[in-house]
């Protein structure tokens, strides 16, 4: 959480998140849930762009 609160370090803390989700590794302990990994994108058309392939890689691996 050493990251500024700039939108391109909000994006990239996003998409780790994501990957844990879909990977299923643990985030400071605990699982991190696709509702948090969709919270966590910045409103911006990145941040649209990754909410949708995070939907879709969730989708393709079943994760709800």
């Amino acid at each position: 959480m050493a990251f500024p609160d700039s939108p391109e370090a909000k994006l990239g803390v996003a998409r780790f998140k994501a990957e844990c989700c879909l990977r299923g590794l643990p985030l400071k302990g605990r699982r991190i849930t696709p509702d948090e990994v969709v919270t966590a994108f910045p409103d911006s058309s990145n941040g649209k762009l990754g909410i949708a392939h995070f939907k879709v890689a969730s989708c393709l691996r079943h994760l709800r």
